[in-house]
C-alpha cells in the first residue's frame, strides 16, 4: 500500500560498529553469497536486538534507482542487516521467505538508512521475525514493514548443480546359471550375410535353431 502519513522510526541500544568486508565473508562462510550489485550494505552497527545501516548502489547501479520506489539491491541490502546481530551464530544464514505488512511512503534514491528490530520472542533456532524501517538520506520515510519473516536456509548440496545432473549407475548382480530355452525358436536378424549377422546366423542354425536374415 501506498502511505503518506508520519512514520516514527525507532532507535537501536548503541550498537557496535561491524566491517562490512568481514559482514559479507562471515555472510558466505554461511552459504550466503552475494554478488558485486547486491553488496549493498556500506555502513552497518548492531546490537543485541537490532541493526542500523546505510545501504548505498554501487556507482554503476545508482542510475537504476529512478526507475524503482525502492531499488530491489537496496531493499535486499536492509534485509542483509540480519545476518549480523546474532555475532556468535555460525548456522545456516536467514533468508526472507514471508511479509505480514509492507508500507511504501515515497522513492528512496541511491541511498537510504533502514533500521531492524527483532522480534522479542520470535527467534527459535529455525524462524525470526523483525520489523524494518527504510528513510532516505533526507530521513524521510520509504518502506515500512511489519513482520519481516525469516528461515534458515539450508543447503541439500554443496554443489547446487548437482540435482540437474545425470549418472548411469550400475549395480551387481549375480550371474546365476545359463538357462536354456525350450525348443527351438525363430530369430530376425538385421545384417549381412559377410558380416556379424552372418555370424550369428549360423551358430544359431547350428543350435537347431530357425533364422531370417534381412
Amino acid at each position: 500500500t501506498t502511505a503518506t502519513t508520519t512514520v516514527a522510526v525507532p532507535s537501536i541500544a548503541a550498537g557496535t560498529a561491524v566491517d562490512v568486508d568481514d559482514h559479507y565473508r562471515r555472510a558466505a562462510a554461511r552459504g550466503a553469497r552475494f554478488g558485486a550489485s547486491f553488496q549493498t550494505v556500506a555502513e552497518l552497527s548492531v546490537s543485541d536486538t537490532g541493526a542500523a545501516a546505510t545501504v548505498r548502489l554501487p556507482s554503476a547501479e545508482s542510475s537504476a534507482a529512478s526507475q524503482y520506489s525502492i531499488h530491489p539491491a537496496l531493499l535486499d541490502g536492509c534485509f542483509q542487516t540480519v545476518l549480523s546481530i546474532e555475532k556468535n551464530d555460525t548456522g545456516p544464514v536467514w533468508v526472507p521467505i514471508a511479509i505480514d505488512r509492507l508500507e511504501s511512503h515515497g522513492a528512496a534514491g541511491p541511498e537510504v538508512r533502514s533500521v531492524v528490530r527483532m522480534r522479542a520472542g520470535a527467534l527459535d533456532g529455525e524462524t525470526a521475525a523483525a520489523d524494518v524501517w527504510v528513510t532516505n538520506i533526507a530521513g524521510q520515510p520509504v518502506v515500512t514493514i511489519q513482520g519481516l519473516r525469516l528461515k534458515r536456509m539450508v543447503s541439500e548440496s554443496t554443489d547446487a548443480t548437482a540435482r540437474f545432473q545425470y549418472r548411469i549407475q550400475w549395480h551387481v548382480r549375480s550371474r546365476g546359471e545359463h538357462r536354456k530355452t525350450a525348443g527351438a525358436g525363430r530369430w530376425l536378424i538385421l545384417g549381412d550375410e559377410q558380416g556379424a549377422g552372418g555370424m550369428v546366423c549360423q551358430a544359431l542354425q547350428q543350435r537347431g535353431e530357425s533364422c531370417l536374415l534381412v
